[in-house]
This record gives C-alpha cells, structure tokens and sequence, in this order.
C-alpha cells in the first residue's frame, strides 16, 4: 500500500525541521563569523575618491551610483565573501529555501491524503444568461 500518510507526513516534518535547525545554525555561525575567525566576510564601504576615479576612468555606469553614495557616506558592497564564509552563507540561504519547500510539500501531502479531495462535487453551473437552456433565478427575499 506504500508510505502511508503519517508516515510521509512524519519524514516531510523531519526534513522541515533539520533544515530550519542547519538554516539557524548557518546563521549563527555567520553573524559570529569574525568572533570564531571565520575568513573571509563581505567588505562594505564607502566609495573613496580612487574609487570614484577608477570608475570614471573606465566610463563605467556605477561612477554616478557611487558618487551618489560617497556623497551620502553610504556603504557599498565592494568584495564579496569567500572562503569558508562563502559556503556558510550558501548553506544558509538553502538550508531556508529547503525549509520553504519541504513546508509546502507538506500541504501537499496532507492534500494528497485527504478525504475531501475524492468528493465529486457537481461542477456544472447554470448560465446566468440562459445559454444551456435555462434561466438563472435568483430565490425570492422572505
């Protein structure tokens, strides 16, 4: 007879819940990632005028957003992080997208399993217009 609903419906909750745990875990070790000497995080900073200068240089379209934000002290993503880091992140976002998923799957599952899903309802309507042959009236107020 297969799996069984409680039985898939437990494996799906397990899924669930070892990937929000790695997802929090993941997190953690990335927001103490500089405690633990964890290398390399990303590096944010305000454009500086050899920045600003390189860019305008190359004629490239991000010297007017830079100076935007070096007008505005505002940080800017300038290296991405690597290493060891790196992976901790990309283990964090999928551990989160796995948790996304495996919840929906469970609706899935409990859809599958449900008794309501095998009713046959009748799905033929009447047209208001009167197109199938009859006339839609509306039950009289009391």
């Amino acid at each position: 007879k297969g799996w069984g609903e409680w039985t898939t419906r437990f494996g799906v909750i397990i899924c669930c819940l070892f990937s929000i745990v790695a997802f929090q875990v993941f997190g953690v070790l990335c927001g103490q990632a500089e405690k633990l000497g964890i290398c390399c995080d990303d590096v944010w900073e305000v454009p500086s005028d050899a920045d600003l200068a390189m860019l305008k240089a190359r004629g490239q379209g991000y010297f007017i957003e830079d100076s935007i934000a070096a007008a505005h002290n505002e940080k800017l993503l300038k290296h991405t992080a690597s290493g060891t880091l790196m992976y901790f992140k990309l283990g964090e976002y999928w551990f989160e997208v796995l948790a996304g998923l495996t919840m929906l799957y469970s609706h899935l599952v409990i859809w599958w399993y449900c008794p309501e899903r095998h009713v046959d309802l009748d799905e033929e309507l009447p047209d208001p217009d009167g197109d199938d042959g009859t006339v839609y009236t509306a039950p009289a107020a009391q």
